[in-house]
């Protein structure tokens, strides 16, 4: 279990994915046992977009560079970093809105 919970992240759909390719490849065995979690799962942990698109929102450019890389490397599409940055901006950009709307400020 501690093997399988290192490789899983913040990223619930991805150790969803990693969970049922494991269940997939030890189909009939009665235990799962660490070499059926190093043959099958891959390091998730690091793979969530969302820590890109935080960087990206700090202005941590490093910080951003570390984590989409790693997000690329992992197999993660690039473009899946900016349909996400672009849903926070557009987040931000509708409570903006709706505080210029209502007279209010941010504080």
């Amino acid at each position: 279990r501690q093997a399988l919970r290192r490789n899983l992240g913040g990223d619930r759909l991805a150790s969803r994915g990693e969970i049922e390719k494991l269940v997939l490849y030890a189909h009939g065995k009665r235990e799962i046992d660490l070499d059926d979690v190093n043959a099958m799962s891959g390091d998730v942990s690091g793979a969530s977009f969302d820590d890109a698109v935080d960087a990206m929102l700090d202005g941590k450019v490093a910080d951003f560079d570390t984590a989409f890389t790693r997000h690329c490397q992992s197999g993660g599409h690039p473009f899946l970093v900016l349909s996400s940055a672009m849903r926070q901006l557009q987040a931000i950009q509708v409570m903006r809105g709706q505080m210029e709307a209502g007279g209010r400020n941010a504080a």
